[in-house]
């Protein structure tokens, strides 16, 4: 057909038991988009399960990579370490809140991130309890406007404004699962 897909937004669809509607996380419904150049996939809180958060970044960059702008996943049972992610420099936008991430401590994981999908613009990694502290190499994201990590469990110091990104307007640690009472964290 002459028409092809340019954003999946799967937010309002109801699927009746149907686990396998994402189109991000099965191989039948990603090899159809293989020939479309989408640009935006959502897909937050379907209660998705399956595969992991690096099996569906894969599946995306295996169809869309260069045109791939947004990627939302948060809300799902995807699971998995952010580690051999592929390539995805288009994306502007990860939203990656809530989907059970195991690992690698927020540190470790931002420099896999910066290698893999330096020109973020916003990132959500919120609500994965992964624990670690805030890494001066989040100053390497020099488009990031945004960033989310409420309710990681973060310990340490939050780093000086001049090792933040330096276009970054909002920063998100939220009230909840980053209290450590350490004096460096500051919430308000």
């Amino acid at each position: 057909s002459a028409a092809v897909c340019a954003v999946i937004d799967a937010q309002h669809v109801r699927r009746a038991g149907d686990s396998h509607a994402c189109c991000a996380c099965h191989a039948a419904p990603a090899r159809r988009l293989a020939a479309a150049p989408l640009r935006e996939l959502r897909v937050a809180n379907m209660q998705l399960e399956g595969p992991s958060v690096p099996d569906a970044l894969r599946l995306c960059a295996n169809s869309c990579a260069a045109t791939l702008q947004t990627v939302e996943l948060s809300g799902n049972l995807l699971g998995g370490a952010l580690k051999d992610l592929p390539a995805l420099t288009a994306l502007r936008e990860l939203g990656l809140a809530s989907v059970g991430l195991s690992g690698p401590p927020l540190n470790e994981m931002v420099q896999v991130l910066g290698q893999v999908v330096p020109n973020l613009t916003s990132l959500d990694l919120s609500e994965n309890d992964v624990g670690g502290n805030m890494s001066a190499a989040f100053a390497a994201f020099e488009h990031l406007t945004s960033l989310g990590l409420a309710g990681m469990r973060l310990t340490g110091a939050l780093p000086k404004a001049s090792a933040l990104p330096p276009k970054l307007e909002v920063l998100n640690l939220g009230p909840d699962g980053n209290r450590e009472e350490k004096a460096g964290y500051a919430y308000n």
